[in-house]
Order: C-alpha cells, then sequence, then structure tokens
C-alpha cells in the first residue's frame, strides 16, 4: 500500500512541479562517476558491509526491515507528500510562520530537485560524508565518494562499544539496577543519522558538491533524514533517537533543539508529531514525548570522529594541493577545478583522509607526492 500510493503521487510530482533539470541531470552523471570510485575504494567497501552487518542484528523485525529498506534505497519519498507547487510553498510558509527556517531557505533547499523520488539520487556507497567547495575553501569530514559509509561505520563502531563500556563501567546490582539500554535504537539511530546526505550532497562536474540549506538551526539532511523515517513509518522511539545525533535530549536548550527538529522534520513529512508519538504537549509547548534515555546519549556523543577526520582532511588536502603546484607544476586552473578535485576524491576514497594523514606523519610529504605521480 505505501510503495503504491507513493508511485501515484510521485506520478504527479513529475507533471506538476517543475525542477531544475540542468542541476538534476549534471548530478546524475556525476553520480554515477563517484559511484563507480567508492565500488574500487576498499574502506568504502568495508564499512558499508560492516553497517549491513550491524543492521541484521537489530533485534526488532519491523525496526530492521525498515533500516535496511531505507539505507538500500534512500529516496526521497517525503516529497512525494507534497507534490504540487502550492503544497510545497504551503510546507515553506508553515515552516517560517514556526521559526523554523530563515527568509534565505528556498523551496530547492527542502525538496532538492530529483527526477523520480521513489529512488535515491545516490548509494549510500556513493555518497561523502560533508559538504566540499574547493581546494581553496573549507571542506567537512569524510567529504568523498564513500565517505558517508566510513562514517557511518565508525560511529557505529563507537556507538557499539561505548554500550560496552557503559555496562562495565556500571553493571546491574542485586536490586536489579544498573546500566540497560536498547541497542536497536543505537544502530538504527547511528546508520540513518546522515541517511539524507544521499540527496544533500550530490556531485558537481567538477568534483565538488551542491551546497546544503539549513532547517531548524542545523544541516536539512538531518531534518530531511528525520522526515523520512516519519513518511516510512518508523517507530517514534527510533526517530526520536535518531533526531538526537546532533543534540541530546537532556532538559536544557538543547533539547528544545531536538524539539525543533522533530517539529520541522512533521512539516515536511505532513504528520502530526503528537499524534505519531515523538512530541507532546507540555506547559502549552511542546516537549519530546519520552524523558532523556541513554539510547539517545550514545547516538549523539559517537557522532563525534569530525573532528579528528575533519581535521586530518583539511590538512591533507593543503598538503596535496602544494605539492601538487609546486613538485609537479599544476596550474592554478587545474588546482582549484575539475583536475584536482577528482583527483582528491579518488585518493581520500582510496586510503581516507586519516589514512593519509598518518601516511604523512610517518614517512612525510614525499610518501603523498608519490600518490599524487601515480595518478
Amino acid at each position: 500500500m505505501f510503495k503504491k500510493s507513493v508511485k501515484r503521487i510521485s506520478m504527479a510530482l513529475l507533471m506538476l512541479f517543475t525542477i531544475t533539470k540542468a542541476q538534476t541531470e549534471d548530478s546524475l552523471t556525476n553520480n554515477e562517476r563517484a559511484q563507480k570510485i567508492a565500488e574500487k575504494a576498499r574502506p568504502a567497501i568495508m564499512a558499508a558491509a560492516y553497517v549491513k552487518q550491524q543492521i541484521a542484528k537489530i533485534r526488532n523485525p519491523q525496526l530492521r526491515r525498515l533500516t535496511e529498506e531505507l539505507i538500500t534505497n534512500p529516496a526521497p519519498t517525503y516529497q512525494a507528500k507534497a507534490p504540487l507547487q502550492k503544497e510545497r510553498e504551503q510546507v515553506l510558509s508553515e515552516l517560517r510562520s514556526a521559526g523554523l527556517i530563515t527568509a534565505e531557505v528556498s523551496l530547492e533547499g527542502i525538496y532538492i530537485p530529483v527526477k523520480d523520488p521513489t529512488k535515491a539520487a545516490q548509494s549510500f556507497l556513493a555518497a561523502p560524508g560533508s559538504y566540499y567547495r574547493s581546494a581553496k575553501s573549507l571542506a567537512g569530514h569524510h567529504s568523498y565518494p564513500g565517505g558517508l559509509a566510513v562514517h557511518t561505520a565508525y560511529n557505529l563502531r563507537a556507538g557499539l562499544s561505548m554500550i560496552e563500556n557503559y555496562k562495565r563501567q556500571y553493571p546491574l546490582d542485586t536490586s536489579g539496577s544498573g546500566f540497560s539500554v536498547d541497542p536497536d535504537l543505537v544502530i538504527c539511530g547511528i546508520v540513518l543519522h546522515d541517511i539524507m546526505k544521499t540527496l544533500v550532497f550530490q556531485w558537481k562536474k567538477d568534483g565538488s558538491l551542491y551546497e546544503e540549506q539549513q532547517i531548524a538551526g542545523t544541516g536539512a539532511h538531518h531534518i530531511l533524514g528525520i522526515a523520512e523515517m516519519y513518511v516510512r513509518g518508523f517507530p517514534a522511539e527510533a526517530v526520536i533517537a535518531m533526531a538526537s545525533a546532533h543534540d541530546p535530549t537532556a532538559p536544557s536548550p538543547l533539547r528544545k533543539k531536538v524539539v525543533s527538529y522533530l517539529r520541522a522534520a512533521a512539516i515536511i513529512a505532513r504528520v502530526d508529531p503528537v499524534s505519531y508519538g515523538t512530541l507532546k504537549a507540555k506547559d502549552d509547548e511542546l516537549d519530546i514525548a519520552s524523558e532523556a534515555r541513554p539510547e539517545h546519549f550514545i547516538v549523539h556523543l559517537s557522532d563525534a570522529d569530525y573532528h579528528y577526520s575533519g581535521h586530518a582532511a583539511a590538512a591533507t588536502v593543503g598538503i596535496l594541493r602544494e605539492l601538487a603546484k609546486t613538485e609537479l607544476g599544476w596550474s592554478d586552473e587545474a588546482l582549484d577545478g575539475e583536475r584536482f578535485n577528482w583527483l582528491r576524491n579518488q585518493l581520500l576514497a582510496s586510503h581516507t583522509e586519516i589514512g593519509l594523514y598518518q601516511l604523512y606523519l610517518k614517512k612525510g610529504s614525499k610518501a603523498l607526492l608519490r600518490l599524487i605521480s601515480s595518478k
């Protein structure tokens, strides 16, 4: 029933909503180029396999099936909930009236152009883990083909290790108190916390990425991922756990941020978050329909690899660019465009930013020069 209704609405979407054709077709071609790189990148292949292994360990059959389906086909089916232009403009108006977006946010920032909302813009394997504009500007962590899989796998290892560490440090005592956690929620929350980066961070011809807009004060990918979970019918507790990735749910201003994430996503998904069970009315305001649970904190705390990986990427790419200029004589045009960007993407996909940075720390810049020279 769900798949049939999505297909019917998506036909209306294709006929009645004008997408940015040039961007869509350009992204398709370049997403395929990134896919080919990721398919040959051992770090991405191993990471994706590990993620799938952990999904298979989810005990709840419904949650396991939903998680597998979304990671296999991260399609933006939420877009079919508002197939008409006027319906999307209504969503935009509601978000602005609620103070959840600024005036600069556009329809395309929420409804990223796609040809078919029942199909993923790019695969989980090919997607990057963050933004990338050029070698001269700042870049995010894992911003290369396969980066999302590598980032997700590391977070999963960190989160699952955290569960074991908590259990060792706070074991159950004779009264039955102690540490207790639902690993299903941890696995699901971590696996899906960045799933809509497959949509917002699509590849340009020059090897950089389309830019992401902000919703509810955070990257659009987070809100759109929550919206997709609403639309696909994930259990409320799983939606809350995933929403906690960017901020914890402990009573504080940060808890209110999670409320805004859940609320904004519900507006986009066209669902009532109170009826769904993610939010509740409290003192004339909305609050999360759950106490602050350990699963929320683990999902949040596991998402910290970007501190080191982001530094490693920036440092390594800077060195690679300088070597290409001084040792190989590359022109500024080559360094600031397609030639260097796709070389960068291939090297990072093959070795990861941390792998390259460790190589530099151990063997110096000459080791990186040999890698560039071999391409």
